[in-house]
């Protein structure tokens, strides 16, 4: 199995509320389009506890602690990076305003995933990949003044991949035979009815 590439980065807002019996509940928001996918590098930070046992290791628990996301994509709208950092966007045509960053923006809870395309024993198959809960920060930057050759740039936003209230923190799907069967489960699992 080899992954041979990446597409649809798609997020979903998730609002957490909290019962009386102190269990959380998630609501989720409409699924959008984050940009046109370059990359996505994820790293986890696993608990490496061990229990030693006549001077050996008898037992170990890599337990998924969190992890990051740094996310490039080809360009994100202004109404994407308001959506994803909580930066405030003033009025503007189709989500094009301005936007305006600030200490004290909040940044919501999102479901984020994409489809990557891969090949198995010869033949194309498709998974979804979706992280149950990020929070994004800013998007970095980078500026550079056009020399003889351009160099074309993207968009790159880094996130926090943390456990949801069942201690869940990604999901897979099985191999898809279609694309459009991959885009379906990733849409699915971003906005999952209740």
């Amino acid at each position: 199995m080899a992954k041979i590439g990446m597409k649809y980065p798609r997020y979903a807002k998730i609002t957490v509320t909290e019962g009386d019996n102190g269990v959380e509940s998630e609501t989720y928001g409409t699924v959008k389009t984050a940009g046109r996918a370059i990359s996505a590098n994820i790293t986890t930070n696993i608990s490496d506890e061990k229990f030693y046992a006549d001077d050996n290791v008898a037992e170990v628990d890599p337990e998924f602690i969190d992890g990051s996301m740094a996310l490039s994509v080809d360009e994100m709208t202004a109404e994407v990076i308001s959506d994803l950092t909580g930066a405030s966007l003033s009025s503007g045509t189709g989500g094009t305003g301005d936007l305006t960053f600030s200490a004290d923006d909040a940044a919501p809870y999102v479901r984020f995933g994409f489809v990557v395309p891969m090949m198995v024993s010869g033949v194309k198959k498709w998974i979804g990949v979706v992280f149950l809960r990020v929070k994004f920060g800013p998007p970095d930057d980078s500026y550079q003044t056009k020399g003889q050759n351009i160099q074309f740039q993207g968009t790159t936003i880094n996130g926090d991949i943390m456990k949801n209230a069942n201690g869940c923190w990604k999901m897979q799907s099985a191999w898809k035979d279609t694309e459009a069967a991959a885009v379906t489960w990733l849409d699915a699992n971003l906005a999952p009815t209740p």
